[in-house]
């Protein structure tokens, strides 16, 4: 392995750690916030945890952090198991582009989302 190769796979290896460390706590605010939006008794509790903009802020983080993650994921995947050099270029560009469409929809939906539930549901 040469040396550009082996820092590409530290760099790969300590970025796969980093994001798996930073879900973490994303994973448990979302457990929470689910938690208590099944548990509101009114309107007004539900639109709070709905409407919060920290609540939507970590929602966007997750869904970013998550598909980067899966992203390494896989792409590391690919490059190990996959030998024809063209196959591997071909499945790890679409890769890449089928994250980028996913993270745009998700953060679409989740502002589309917020923004909706502003208009309609204002406290």
């Amino acid at each position: 392995m040469s040396n550009l190769s082996s820092k590409s796979a530290v760099n790969h290896y300590i970025t796969q750690r980093l994001t798996a460390i930073v879900l973490i706590p994303i994973a448990v605010w979302f457990i929470v916030v689910v938690f208590k939006i099944s548990k509101a008794d009114s309107l007004a509790e539900l639109g709070e945890q709905l409407l919060s903009p920290f609540n939507m802020i970590t929602a966007i983080l997750f869904v970013i952090a998550a598909l980067y993650h899966g992203l390494l994921g896989t792409k590391e995947i690919v490059t190990d198991y996959i030998h024809c050099p063209a196959l591997k270029k071909v499945l790890v560009s679409s890769l890449v582009l089928v994250t980028i469409i996913s993270a745009i929809a998700g953060i679409f939906s989740l502002v589309y989302f917020f923004i909706m539930l502003k208009i309609f549901f204002p406290c």
